[in-house]
């Protein structure tokens, strides 16, 4: 089917990229992890709205593990700093996104967050470290709405997969989140 070519296509020109941006460095190496995790759990949730733990939660453990053995991932001098930035990674995107599903729950009267997404961020964060995370956080949502308005208004859809928008704006934390949040605090002082 078209779908395979497609998947195929995007992970070719997501390696490409990722070399382009980190040569052939433990960065490179772990982020071809991480984007393939990605890929898989975009096109799993487009396609059934659900996301393996098989996928989040074994990117999880690769995430924790290669920050401990390669701290230079997260910018870390040292394999206690590399594991504890990826903890606090991890934890920072499971519980930004389980508040926000709390949240939402509580404003919409109906479930707003999936389960899945919590574990998707927190995969995500073992390997980008807190910051970075934050930014996916508030990125996902922007890219999301997008896509979700242009549904609602042609289709009339009310719920869209999270999954796609939350490995949309990692992979844009990874390329770009470091320049992103300077130009930020440069903006706030």
């Amino acid at each position: 089917s078209l779908r395979y070519f497609l998947v195929e296509l995007l992970t070719a020109a997501v390696f490409l990229i990722l070399f382009i941006f980190f040569g052939a460095t433990p960065k490179f190496f772990s982020y071809l992890i991480l984007a393939s995790g990605l890929i898989v759990a975009t096109f799993v949730d487009f396609e059934i709205q659900e996301i393996p733990d098989e996928v989040s939660i074994g990117g999880l453990a690769a995430g924790l593990i290669l920050s401990a053995a390669f701290p230079s991932i997260l910018n870390e001098s040292s394999r206690w700093g590399g594991l504890l930035g990826s903890f606090l990674g991890a934890l920072t995107g499971a519980v930004t996104i389980y508040a926000m599903g709390v949240l939402g729950e509580f404003a919409f009267k109906k479930e707003a967050m999936g389960g899945g997404d919590v574990k998707l961020l927190a995969m995500i964060g073992s390997f980008i470290g807190w910051k970075l995370t934050l930014l996916t956080f508030f990125l996902a949502p922007l890219f999301g709405s997008i896509v979700g308005i242009i549904l609602k208004i042609r289709y009339g859809k009310d719920t869209i997969p999270y999954g796609p928008y939350l490995s949309l704006a990692a992979f844009v934390s990874i390329l770009w989140g470091d320049r992103i949040l300077r130009l930020l605090l440069c903006g706030m002082f």
